[in-house]
């Protein structure tokens, strides 16, 4: 019997469908042009109206792939005399866009050579932790987390689920032990995303956004206090609601649970870890920080013009490239039967998920996220399909897989013995890149100036600033609930592109740091954790992970009062110093 997911996604592939949602969306933005705004009311503002209208029914509609509504800004801007084409394409060139890109590849590297198995068994070497299936839970799920700072949510969820069911499995118990182990796996893949601004989307628009809306720059030193101590705080509360309430695990185990075995490091290995390391400290020490009494100079100012932490991310991306492979590759394998796609294959994922996460890249973003890599790539970086349950809403099966075929004949060559012969390949890369999710950043960024520039945000603060009257904690507190509700039906990266600058702008109006909503807001838009079509991890554990929707729903409501509260509480302590 079709399910829901697939009723709904088998509407949204219908060629009416597509006309119908282009045609509303029309009218609506006719509607909003032609509101009674007022007389003294410029052409500008009832033009951004009606755009932002326009992206905003063909975005939560589904109407269009979303980068596909992302790239109106470039034809629209121009046509309402908005600006000239020059000034509409500089926002799809954003830093954060290069940020994310680098990202993408440091990601691509780390699940090639294998990193994130690394990581879960150097958390599950211990006996002691072993000995327990609620402290193997809890391992599993930090592994999870530090994967999803770099890896988007949906690739991080496909990676670990083949693990967390072989744990699960070890640990005895049946079919309750592997819906509690499914369901850590994807809180955890969701959460870890909001602690590095290159894990899911939503962070990488907030620091896009936050330099036009309240004139500071988000560092990635800076927003990892932020969402790091989200992270720190959101993962042991998910692992006590799930393993300790709503799927209770033992305490104890008869014998040590069977870990993953530990093969030996490769050179392989060393390198990436190496170079992602390397970026890390680059990252943290870039700008100079301010501890009161003294300052920590960094070393960003002695190169003699002014960058920012796409920098880092660009030249530890470069430096992959640069390395041969310990082993010359005899063939490129086929992921779809020998990678970590055919192994979540193997272990029970649905084919469309899996198939997704192969041949797409929510990030989230994220995907997050939207973008489309090539089929037949490894299943890395942020994918441009989120899941089938929400993702881009385009409701289109993925593409056959199917041997590619390169983009020029006279560069075969050269990309065959680059496959063979070096850590990375430019075709690999490019591949597990999500494109679209840097074209439905840049898309955001648009209209975000968009709604800046034309005086339109200034209209539209009045909308939310009943919120000054509350105080702080229950106006952050309130923003959360707000979009975790939004995101739950809609991509998490629109849904902060068209919250954002919406949000900063009541907050300027209402003469509250504008921070003070948009911190919370980033952090809900990856925190809807009671419904399959929340998130793609929640998705995959549904379906492949045998987890009931009663027990999500239940665990999951719980979970975002929690982590409404902690984002509040963030914002409000940690947040205020960014």
């Amino acid at each position: 019997m079709m399910t829901f997911l697939e009723s709904a996604e088998a509407a949204r592939a219908r060629p009416g469908y597509r006309l119908a949602g282009v045609l509303v969306g029309g009218l609506l933005a006719v509607a909003a042009y032609t509101l009674p705004w007022g007389a003294d009311t410029p052409h500008a503002v009832r033009a951004a109206a009606a755009l932002t209208v326009l992206m905003a029914t063909w975005w939560l509609g589904g109407v269009l792939p979303m980068a596909v509504t992302a790239l109106v800004p470039l034809v629209a801007l121009p046509l309402l005399g908005l600006a000239d084409l020059r000034d509409a394409a500089a926002p799809y060139a954003d830093p954060l866009n290069a940020l994310m890109l680098g990202g993408f590849v440091l990601a691509h590297a780390m699940e090639e050579v294998g990193l994130h198995r690394r990581v879960v068994a150097a958390l599950l070497a211990p006996a002691w932790v072993r000995l327990s299936p609620q402290r193997v839970a809890l391992a599993l799920m930090t592994a999870a987390a530090l994967v999803s700072s770099f890896v988007n949510n949906t690739a991080a969820m496909l990676m670990m689920l083949p693990t967390a069911m072989g744990l699960a499995v070890a640990a005895g118990n049946g079919a309750r032990t592997r819906s509690a182990f499914a369901l850590v796996t994807a809180y955890a893949c969701s959460i870890g995303g909001v602690g590095t601004l290159v894990g899911t989307a939503p962070n990488a628009v907030l620091a896009g956004l936050a330099p036009r809306l309240a004139g500071r720059e988000i560092t990635f030193l800076g927003w990892l206090g932020v969402g790091g101590t989200f992270v720190l705080l959101a993962i042991p509360a998910a692992w006590w609601v799930v393993a300790r309430w709503a799927l209770p695990l033992p305490r104890k185990a008869e014998h040590p649970i069977d870990a993953p075995p530990r093969a030996p490091w490769t050179r392989d290995q060393f390198v990436v870890l190496g170079v992602v390391t390397a970026c890390l400290l680059g990252w943290l020490t870039r700008a100079p920080v301010d501890l009161g009494a003294v300052t920590i100079p960094g070393w960003g100012p002695l190169l003699p013009k002014k960058i920012d932490d796409s920098f880092v991310a660009m030249a530890g991306a470069l430096v992959l490239f640069l390395f041969p492979r310990a082993h010359v590759r005899d063939a490129v394998p086929n992921v779809a039967q020998d990678g970590v796609v055919g192994e979540a294959l193997r272990r029970g994922t649905p084919p469309r998920l899996a198939a997704s996460a192969a041949s797409s890249g929510e990030r989230g973003e994220d995907a997050s996220a939207e973008g489309g890599a090539e089929p037949g790539s490894a299943s890395t970086g942020p994918r441009p399909r989120r899941s089938p349950s929400k993702g881009d809403r385009e409701g289109e099966p993925p593409p056959p897989q199917e041997s590619p075929t390169p983009s020029a004949p006279n560069t075969s060559a050269s990309d065959d013995a680059d496959e063979a012969r070096f850590l990375l390949s430019w075709r690999r890369a490019s591949r597990a890149s999500p494109w679209s999710v840097l074209v439905l950043m840049g898309g955001g960024f648009a209209l975000a100036d968009c709604i800046q520039d034309s005086g339109l945000s200034g209209r539209l603060a009045g909308s939310v600033a009943g919120l000054a009257t509350l105080p702080p904690a229950v106006q952050a507190f309130a923003v959360c609930v707000a979009i975790a509700f939004l995101s739950a039906f809609t991509s998490n990266t629109a849904t902060t592109q068209l919250s954002l600058p919406i949000l900063g702008a009541g907050a300027t109006a209402a003469g509250i740091d504008p921070l003070l909503w948009m911190v919370p807001a980033t952090i809900s838009a990856s925190c809807d954790f009671s419904m399959a079509v929340g998130t793609p991890p929640n998705a995959i554990a549904t379906e492949a992970g045998e987890v009931r929707p009663a027990d999500m729903f239940r665990a999951g409501v719980v979970l975002n009062v929690v982590c409404a509260a902690i984002a509040t509480l963030v914002a409000l302590t940690v947040g205020r110093a960014l």
